[in-house]
Parts: structure tokens; sequence; C-alpha cells
């Protein structure tokens, strides 16, 4: 069977129909931009983004500096730095259905793609609390380096990365066997950590030495260290990763790191101090203000501001649901079986020839924005019988 105009499959002469999801031009953009979910420090709510006005999903009081959302997206997550608790929020019904006591001023938080897990960084008790999402309770608290803030899970959710302020260091948590099993020094107060699509490096901003450090995932070695703008603070990686995004709140802008060749390519002025960076899977980049009080939405291929909106005093973290990509349509024969992983590659065009796998293949990853030039690995969806 082989895949004819949209909508029509072409088998032994027979046209057959088939559903293809009609995705428009610049659908990504208005999904991203209806569904963001940001913290308000200032006011103490979590704000919903929904395309041009800003809908109030809860006030959970206090500071609320990060927010996280669980795969299922029923519920996202977020620290009340001067409670010392998390909130619970129910996305559907947009009201908080439960606090967790945690450590002493928690920060950062992140959700595990994989596991019922949410880790949340607790900045003045040098601990990471980790939230069994299932039996909604606090299991375990992992001691880390001093003065934790903010904190990423590698792709396959294996290490959980913490930057941690006043002791220059990242802590190196097993997920499996919840404990810290590698401390790396990076110096100049770390403030963000992200990780690469790939997971073969972590990306820390030092906020005292204007700098990008670059840790080596499989050696645990800073490889570099990559001079960017005044006091950087927050970070987002391009989903291929050949770009990281470091907002600087000194700088009231946000420097285009390119990892090809470790240098800083473009700076992106933005509202003033900028900290937090999202970056979607379609390529748009979103940037909170704090002291501008707004958040940047800014065209990744071309670098550049395209809309700002208001949030309110202080804005702090910014997060998204999480999306599967389209649905697949599965072909056989000449072809290759695309949406369960394509076992079966046939005569794919082959990635050095500019194939594009992106939204057929949920074997393709570390594809470019426009979802050409992906990676391909059966084993992240069929493990190791894929080579069988």
């Amino acid at each position: 069977m082989a895949v004819g105009t949209a909508g029509v499959a072409v088998l032994a002469g027979l046209v057959v129909p088939v559903a293809v999801p009609e995705v428009a031009a610049t659908s990504a953009a208005a999904v991203d931009q209806r569904l963001l979910y940001t913290t308000v420090a200032g006011t103490g709510d979590v704000a919903l983004i929904d395309a041009d006005t800003r809908d109030k999903v809860a006030n959970i009081g206090g500071f609320p500096s990060a927010v996280a959302i669980i795969p299922d997206n029923t519920r996202a997550y977020v620290p009340d730095n001067k409670g010392d608790a998390v909130s619970a929020i129910d996305t559907a019904a947009r009201r908080v259905i439960r606090r967790f006591p945690v450590g002493t001023a928690p920060e950062g938080v992140t959700a595990s793609l994989s596991t019922p897990r949410v880790y949340v960084a607790n900045s003045k008790s040098s601990s990471v609390s980790v939230i069994d999402t299932s039996s909604n309770a606090v299991v375990k608290t992992i001691g880390v380096a001093s003065s934790p803030t903010r904190l990423a899970l590698t792709p396959d959710d294996s290490r959980l990365y913490v930057a941690s302020g006043d002791s220059g260091k990242v802590s190196v948590i097993d997920t499996d066997t919840e404990t810290n099993v590698k401390t790396i020094s990076v110096g100049g107060r770390p403030s963000n950590v992200s990780i690469s699509p790939n997971g073969a490096y972590a990306y820390v901003t030092k906020a005292d030495d204007d700098e990008l450090a670059v840790i080596n995932t499989a050696t645990g070695e800073v490889v570099n260290e990559i001079n960017v703008g005044d006091f950087p603070k927050g970070s987002a990686v391009s989903s291929n990763g050949r770009y990281v995004y470091v907002t600087y709140a000194d700088g009231n802008s946000v420097s285009v790191v390119d990892t090809a060749t470790d240098r800083s390519i473009a700076t992106i002025p933005v509202g003033a101090g900028p900290s937090s960076a999202l970056m979607t899977w379609s390529g748009t980049l979103y940037v909170t203000s704090q002291r501008a009080g707004t958040m940047s939405v800014i065209d990744s291929a071309a670098n550049r501001v395209i809309a700002t909106k208001a949030l309110g005093t202080r804005p702090t973290g910014v997060a998204m649901p999480t999306y599967e990509k389209p649905t697949a349509i599965v072909t056989m024969g000449d072809s290759y079986i695309s949406g369960e992983a394509g076992r079966w590659l046939g005569n794919a065009v082959p990635l050095n020839l500019g194939g594009d796998r992106w939204g057929t293949d949920r074997a393709a990853y570390n594809c470019n924005a426009g979802g050409s030039n992906c990676n391909y690995d059966g084993q992240r969806i069929y493990g190791a019988t894929f080579r069988n």
C-alpha cells in the first residue's frame, strides 16, 4: 500500500480512504499559546494563557516559583516558595486539590514522563522531595548540594540533574534508586540546568560567571564553558539539540548558543529581567520577564519576538501540557510501518537525504523545528527486541 494524495491510500489499484488529521499551518503555535501555564509570584497566581487572554487557573498564595504538568495533563504541580509546600492543581477544574509539605523554600519542579514522580528542589534545606503522583504522597527526600534551585531530567528519566547555587555544584540523582550518585563542580552560582534531547549534555547557567557550562553526561565532566550575557538565569534547548537559548537577567535579552560551535550567535531583546524559558516542539520559545511582568513569544527560526503578553507582577515559571505527535498513517509493503516505531524501515528515505519521519514515526527523535533530519532508534519503542 502506498499513500497518494491526502486522505487516500492506493492498494493494488484500489482507492481506500485513510483518515488523515487536518493540521492548519498555524495550529501548533495556536495550541502552544492556548495552553501555557505560568506562575506569577507577585499575586500568587497560576495563569493559563489562552491565545490573547490570561485566565487564572488557581491562586495558591505565597510565592509560586515554577510549574510542572504530569504527562496525562490532569494535574499541575506548583512549589510555594514561602509556604514550604507544593500545590497540586486539577487542570480541568482549575483549582488546588491538594498541598504537599516539602522542604524549606521549594523553588524548582519537574515531572517524569515515564513514572508517577514529581521532583521538587528545596532551596533552603539542600534537598529534593519526591512526590508519588499515584499515591499522592511525598515518598522520599534526597540530600543534594546546598541551595538547589532548578532541576531537569534526562530524556529517558534515568538521571535527575540539580543545579545548586550557593555550592557552585550540580548533583546527579539516579531515579531508579532515588539516591545522589554524583556531584559535579561547575562554580559560578549555577541557576538552571537543561538537557539536550539525546541526553548527551547538560547545560548549566552560571549566574556569577556569565557563562553556560556544558557537562558531558556520560563522563560527568565539564567539557566547555561558553560566554553568554550578564547574569544568565534560565535556559532551554531546541528540539533538535542544535541551539541553547539562555536568558540573562541583567541584559534583558536571550542569547542563542550554537552547540555545534559552542558560541553565542545571536541576541534577542526581551522584557526586563528575563528568567524562565520554555521551548516547544513546534519551535516557539516562551520567556518570562520578572521586572517587566511579561512573557515574550519568540519565533526561534527567525530569532525574533513575535508577541508580548502581560502577565502581572513577577512572572516566574512557565510550562505546557504534553502532546503526542500527530496520528500516523500506517503504510505497508515498499515503505515502512510508521507510528509504531517503524520497525521495518523498507525503502524509507535515508536520514542523510533529508528524510522526514517526524509525525509518522515515534522512533524518530531529535528532529529539527520543521520536523526533518531526525535521528532514528527503534529501540525507543521495542527495546532490545528491535534488532531481532
